[in-house]
């Protein structure tokens, strides 16, 4: 749903309520004249947008991000706003969030972090600085979501040179880290003629051996050794993988998922239509996939999104 631009808040307000009992996903405030969001968390409140799922607010006159306890909320769009707080707690479902040229402060930055489990932060244009990101790292709750729960974080024309995440990881975790492969991005030239299926199964199949060969030799879980395949075994992420197993979201799919973001959604619906869930604990053995069944599901989604690409190259 969108709305005609410039509208004062009192006419959006009235539009709005003119579509009470509509079911709407998506809500388009764009390039309005909105000062607060107190409405829309009043409605969502009250039911009136038990789905809503992407909020637009971007190019507005807002101060304060109030949107608590919008439990559905996937995607939020407050770029180009004169942002001085944000009040975010309980909203837990959020995955990406754009603020980019809205006035975010180091302190900002560190509430957003703090408040939201969003896993994809577009910061850029705003006054971030390595004193801010220091902060961050020093903070041991902080430093987890950057290790661990972003995937990624652009920070382009902020006031520091740590401009992405993985500029951050190789600061202050890994002089080792290199850029994870990139979807479309081949490392090697691709094959002049598609390859047929027989040679993609044996591809797979290949992989699928390396994975075997590295849990045996290394004793390592199985989440490190999908790692190993996908990255190199000596890769960062795959020594954070051991501690995945068993609290909560399957490490097979974390992993995969943070080794391949780009095609994070079809990951998590292909892991999910084969194992009834994401949750390792609902998972249950005989009933569903066992860890090394998982951690291949996952190699064979990411192999097969890969020949999709370098075919249409």
């Amino acid at each position: 749903m969108e709305l005609d631009s410039k509208l004062a808040e009192k006419k959006v307000l009235q539009k709005l309520d003119e579509l009470d009992g509509v079911q709407i996903q998506t809500i388009n405030l764009s390039c309005n004249k909105i000062q607060t969001t107190d409405f829309i968390s009043r409605m969502f409140r009250d039911g009136k947008f038990p789905q809503l799922r992407i909020l637009l607010l971007n190019q507005n006159f807002i101060t304060v991000v109030d949107l608590q306890n919008i439990t559905t909320l996937l995607t939020l769009d407050v770029s180009q706003n004169p942002i001085k707080d944000f009040k975010l707690a309980n909203t837990s479902s959020l995955k990406s969030l754009d603020a980019k040229e809205a006035n975010i402060t180091d302190q900002l930055f560190m509430k957003l972090l703090r408040e939201t489990k969003a896993r994809h932060l577009k910061l850029q244009q705003n006054k971030i600085s390595n004193k801010g990101i220091d902060a961050v790292i020093k903070d041991q709750q902080l430093k987890k979501i950057i290790n661990e729960s972003l995937l990624s974080l652009d920070l382009k024309a902020n006031p520091t040179e740590l401009q992405s995440l993985l500029k951050i990881k190789n600061k202050y975790f890994s002089k080792e880290v290199k850029p994870l492969p990139q979807i479309g991005k081949p490392q090697s030239k691709p094959p002049s003629k598609p390859a047929s299926r027989v040679q993609k199964a044996n591809d797979i199949n290949s992989l699928m051996n390396q994975m075997q060969t590295l849990q045996q030799e290394k004793n390592s879980s199985w989440p490190q050794a999908l790692v190993g395949v996908l990255l190199g075994p000596d890769h960062i992420l795959a020594k954070q993988a051991a501690n995945y197993c068993n609290k909560g979201v399957c490490g097979a799919l974390v992993m995969g998922i943070k080794c391949q973001p780009d095609i994070e959604e079809v990951c998590g619906q292909n892991f999910i239509r084969k194992c009834g869930t994401a949750y390792c604990k609902e998972i249950k053995v005989g009933n569903g996939l066992n860890c090394q069944q998982r951690c291949e599901a996952v190699l064979m989604t990411v192999q097969k999104m890969i020949d999709k690409q370098i075919e249409e190259k």
